[in-house]
């Protein structure tokens, strides 16, 4: 039979003989080894319990989009302004403009309707004099308080470098619902 305790002596006699890198190295790669047989049985049970909440997800999230696709498309025209209210709306960024201090001479407005869905776009194009701090919160405040609104173009002109007045183009797009009621 082999001795234990002589396998133990010649053991640390070789141990000590390497040096204490090697044996760094050697209780580097006990611990990697014990640490990889430890983790491998846990890794595999997560790796199935992923596996098996993964699938009914990717199921009713593939049914839940076919059901609601349409559901979805009706909340968003739901929350566009109707094309009533168009004349009001219009009216509340020519106001903000003015309560701002920008100046403009005219308005132009235009409407297109798109015949493959009921989504009408109300363009509206103003020329505006005012400094760059004036535009910046007209148009921040009108983009924060009207979603259905969008900045289409912008074009900055300035005469002069050394004065603060700046004319400005705005396109702004209102996007509506087709509908009346």
């Amino acid at each position: 039979m082999v001795d234990v305790t002589q396998i133990l002596s010649q053991l640390q006699f070789t141990l000590r003989r390497l040096g204490w890198q090697a044996q760094v190295g050697l209780a580097l790669w006990i611990f990697a080894c014990l640490l990889a047989f430890g983790l491998v049985p846990e890794l595999q049970m997560q790796r199935d319990l992923e596996a098996k909440l993964i699938k009914p997800m990717q199921k009713s999230e593939a049914t839940h989009k076919a059901l609601n696709q349409d559901d979805i498309t009706q909340r968003f025209y739901a929350l566009l302004p109707k094309k009533n209210e168009v004349d009001t709306l219009s009216e509340r960024i020519l106001y903000e403009a003015d309560g701002i201090g920008l100046q403009f001479v005219r308005a132009e407005f235009s409407e297109v309707k798109h015949t493959e869905t009921t989504l009408t776009q109300h363009l509206i194009k103003l020329p505006v004099r005012g400094n760059y701090v004036q535009i910046r919160q007209f148009l921040n405040g009108l983009l924060n308080t009207q979603p259905a609104l969008a900045l289409t173009e912008f074009k900055v002109r300035r005469d002069d470098v050394f004065t603060d007045l700046v004319e400005a183009n705005l396109v702004l797009t209102l996007y509506l619902r087709g509908d009346t009621n």
